[in-house]
């Protein structure tokens, strides 16, 4: 137990400030929303049962009125038609006038009007008086009437309803009617509910009984008790003395959930609230209320399985609050952690920083508290530190540029000597017109030395000079040597330190070909390039360097078979790692009679700075870097590298998840929608599969080689070489080296219709290709630039 303690604590020892900060903000805040959430969660099911009936009782004290306002306005139309003169001389018992003039009285039109008046066809759809069947004679007058027919009936269309039989049966003077106490002629003619109230009518000393109905829906009843239906799966219905639903919110579930009316009368007398009762097994709370003038009761039916549905609901919604408010309190202890550690943070990361190069000076302070004291501390001692490298940097330029001038003022008095003496020797054979030359030459020679400031050439330049040197040599030694150069023109124009290619040719010619018997011999000069590097090979001839000579020819301490200490070699081979690093310099391989062969290994760099060049280490051990690295996230921002914001400066639409990419055309869909063109890199470092487009696509490869399948057809691409590609074309890329950057140019079909209107509708090779009408019916133009240096220049400074 002690052993998980420890490393319990030594993991929260281990933590980050803010970390900790948050994780104890956020034990505050939840512990007590927890000790909540225990202890009511064992009283939430009685808590829900408790709101849910008060919630029912509540709405059920607001429904009761309205299903007796809905039956007070059924009495109203009553009240309203035994309130009028005709109705009351009908049915009075000592009524002066006879049937016959009562019928052709103005107060029976009246009548007549008002009956038809109180029909509104929502509540109201029907009212009829049931007169005697021995009436029937004495009042054929009132049947045959036009307004009469559609108010009096004879009894005799209602015997045999349930009701009539009632008030046969019983003493009840009235009766709130059910729909199934109608017949099915008044249900269909009239309503499906009637209030009836049984008259007598007196003529000629003889009793004869009438009832008057007053029709009406039971939609209304059912709308009331549906919205009184506060939980789903319960039910709302009136039930009434006889045990006869008048009513319900839902027939099916009132009938599941029924209760007689003597239980319910009980109920009611004991207690007002709900009762609780099992029916089928299922367990339900019921609750009553009388409805007033009626032998009416309203029940309310709460099944147990809505209820604890909605326990559950209100479980998971009160779980859902907590996580809403759990991340409210992460959000807020993360911010008030973030506030207090956020300035140790950034001085930490600016520290962090010193491993990938010099310190860099922060902001200065806002609050002058501890964590400002020591961002003035850091920032002091960020410029003591910057003062100190700057010191140091310039101290060992200094010391660099006086060893090189050293080293090449050991190479051009070795040089001019042995001219010289070629030269003497001339003179002394009398060759006046070859000295002449030799003159010419060797001023030719020193002009190329000394004609620029700088001691950086270019390859074009040294070759001139060797060839030069080689032409001096020949004078001296009758054109016994034979010099071949065989470099690509790609090459000529990549820097080179002066004074590179001649001391090695010199080596070769003094101590290789002259040594052999003949005293003559070819010396190739050839190169190429290899991945970021230039490799340039002399070839000679010569008797070949013994292997105990080989291992110090480069060492500054070995001589060589004719006793010279092979020093320019030395100097330049020491030259080169000097200026580039100890990667780079010579290499000899020599088979002793056979001949020597000489690497000379420099990186590719041209005259301007090619801001795709990786940064590389110097004597000192700093890092160097470019103007710009696209596509390589390895050295951080602040370095130098481009990040997808200083990217969009350049109007390149270039969106975060999109930097430093594995396959573009994946991810294509992402780029913004309201752009016609977009400039995207990205490394080959894999096989991209075959991929169309919806869009023109340029591939330029900015450094290095691939394979670019399109079609079908392999289309070997170098750096500088352009493709063309329409919508139709099907290409897929194949790695062929290290270090390869494709640039992507993504244009929108739309970008030729609108910016390039005129260009579009032009005859040409672009324009035809633009609109699928080459003849040749290719999906594809390939431009093989790499060879043209001009070219490569222009669309790079383009791109940058």
């Amino acid at each position: 137990m002690k052993k998980y303690y420890l490393k319990l604590r030594q993991a929260y020892g281990d933590m980050k400030l803010q970390s900790k900060m948050t994780l104890v903000l956020i034990m505050i805040v939840t512990i007590p929303m927890v000790m909540l959430g225990v202890f009511f969660y064992s009283r939430l099911y009685d808590m829900i049962v408790s709101y849910t009936i008060r919630q029912e009782q509540d709405a059920s004290s607001k429904t009761s009125p309205l299903i007796e306002e809905t039956v007070q306005k059924v009495l109203d139309a009553y009240e309203s038609l035994t309130s009028h003169a005709f109705y009351q001389s009908l049915f009075h018992p000592a009524s002066p006038n006879s049937f016959s003039e009562l019928s052709s009285s103005e107060e029976a039109a009246n009548f007549y009007r008002q009956v038809n008046g109180l029909i509104d066809g929502t509540l109201i759809t029907g009212i009829h008086l049931y007169m005697d069947e021995g009436l029937n004679d004495t009042l054929s007058e009132f049947y045959t009437d036009s307004h009469a027919s559609d108010i009096l009936f004879p009894v005799s269309l209602v015997k045999g309803t349930y009701w009539h039989g009632i008030f046969q049966g019983t003493t009840d003077q009235e009766l709130f009617c059910p729909s199934f106490y109608l017949g099915i002629r008044e249900r269909e003619a009239n309503g499906d509910q009637a209030y009836i109230v049984k008259k007598t009518l007196h003529l000629d000393g003889v009793n004869y009984t009438c009832y008057t109905a007053i029709y009406y829906s039971s939609q209304s009843l059912t709308e009331i008790l549906s919205e009184n239906i506060a939980l789903a799966g319960s039910v709302s219905y009136i039930i009434n003395n006889r045990n006869a639903l008048v009513a319900s919110s839902n027939p099916s579930l009132s009938g599941i959930y029924w209760l007689d009316y003597e239980t319910i009368k009980s109920s009611f007398m004991s207690s007002n609230n709900f009762i609780e009762r099992t029916i089928l097994g299922n367990k339900i709370y019921a609750g009553f209320y009388s409805i007033g003038q009626t032998d009416w009761f309203m029940v309310t039916v709460l099944p147990s399985k809505p209820l604890i549905r909605q326990s559950k609901n209100l479980l998971i919604q009160y779980g859902l609050f907590y996580f809403l408010f759990l991340m409210l309190a992460f959000l807020f202890a993360y911010s008030l952690a973030h506030s207090i550690t956020n300035r140790i943070s950034s001085v930490i990361s600016q520290m962090r920083q010193v491993r990938q190069g010099p310190p860099t000076h922060m902001e200065d302070p806002q609050y002058h508290d501890e964590i400002g004291d020591l961002i003035d501390t850091y920032n002091y001692m960020t410029r003591k530190m910057n003062s100190l490298m700057e010191e140091q940097g310039k101290a060992a330029e200094e010391l660099r540029i006086a060893e090189f001038n050293s080293l090449q003022a050991q190479i051009n008095p070795h040089f001019l000597y042995n001219t010289m003496d070629m030269i003497n020797w001339l003179a002394l054979q009398g060759h006046t017109t070859e000295v002449s030359n030799a003159i010419q030459n060797l001023s030719r020679f020193y002009k190329l030395t000394l004609s620029r400031k700088k001691s950086i050439s270019t390859i074009a330049r040294e070759e001139e000079h060797v060839s030069i040197y080689v032409n001096l040599q020949n004078m001296r030694f009758h054109d016994s040597i034979e010099f071949v150069s065989d470099i690509p023109d790609e090459l000529m124009e990549y820097q080179i330190p002066k004074l590179t290619l001649q001391p090695v040719i010199e080596n070769a010619i003094l101590h290789g070909i002259l040594e052999k018997e003949t005293k003559a011999g070819t010396i190739v000069l050839t190169g190429w390039m290899e991945e970021d590097d230039i490799t340039l090979l002399v070839s000679d001839d010569g008797v070949g360097i013994l292997p105990e000579k080989l291992a110090t020819i480069l060492s500054g301490t070995g001589n060589s078979s004719s006793g010279g200490s092979n020093i320019a070699v030395y100097n330049t081979h020491r030259r080169l790692q000097i200026l580039y690093g100890p990667q780079y310099g010579l290499t000899y391989s020599s088979q002793p009679g056979f001949g020597t062969e000489v690497q000379i290994r420099i990186p590719a760099q041209k005259e301007y700075q090619n801001p795709y060049i990786h940064p590389s280490e110097t004597t000192m051990g700093f890092m160097r870097f470019p103007l710009a690295t696209v596509s390589d996230d390895k050295y951080a921002p602040q370095a130098g590298a481009v990040t997808p914001e200083t990217l969009l400066q350049y109007s390149q639409k270039l969106t975060q998840d999109l930097y430093n990419i594995q396959n573009l055309h994946q991810i294509f869909h992402k780029l913004p929608q309201n752009e016609n063109l977009y400039i995207l890199t990205h490394e080959v470092t894999a096989d991209f599969p075959n991929h169309t487009h919806n869009y023109f696509e340029l591939n330029y490869v900015c450094s290095g080689s691939l394979i670019n399948v399109v079609d079908g057809n392999e289309v070997f691409m170098s750096a500088g070489d352009l493709v063309f590609l329409n919508q139709k074309a099907v290409h897929s890329l194949h790695y062929q080296q290290g270090n390869t950057l494709l640039i992507n140019f993504c244009l929108k079909p739309e970008l030729f219709e609108r910016t390039l209107r005129s260009f579009y509708e032009e005859d040409n090779l672009i324009s035809r290709f633009m609109q699928e009408k080459t003849q040749e019916g290719k999906n594809y133009i390939f431009f093989s630039l790499g060879h043209s240096l001009h070219a490569q220049s222009i669309l790079t400074s383009l791109i940058r």
